[in-house]
């Protein structure tokens, strides 16, 4: 810390860029393939219906991280999956308390034209 109270953090956003720029032209060969169907993508990951090839542990290389049984994608981190390890849930600015009660059924319902989920642990507080 600074006398003035500021921090001083090490960080190049050149370099942070750069990266992301190069993992977003790499992601795109997944995106861009006939081979696959693309149902989500988000920063780090993509998720579609076969393995990939070249796939492996080896930093830079994609991984497998699960065989889903069921999925539903509805907005940029706004997500449920099930797996064989169980259930993961994704909603952007909702806290876990109340994410956990809202089922994959639910968020799926969501699909219909002009339906919504209401809860009372949704509700804000006056």
């Amino acid at each position: 810390m600074l006398d003035n109270g500021s921090e001083v953090h090490n960080i190049n956003i050149a370099i942070a860029a750069a990266i992301t720029a190069i993992a977003r032209i790499h992601k795109s060969q997944f995106k861009n393939n006939k081979d696959y169907n693309l149902y989500y993508s988000d920063t780090d990951s993509i998720y579609i219906d076969k393995p990939l090839n070249n796939k492996g542990k080896e930093l830079g290389l994609m991984k497998l991280e699960y065989i889903c049984d069921d999925a539903i994608f509805l907005a940029p981190k706004v997500y449920s999956l099930i797996t064989d390890s169980g259930v993961i849930k994704k909603i952007k600015g909702i806290t876990s308390k109340v994410r956990s009660k809202i089922t994959i059924d639910e968020l799926k319902e969501l699909l219909n034209k002009d339906s919504k989920l209401e809860s009372p642990l949704l509700r804000k507080k006056n």
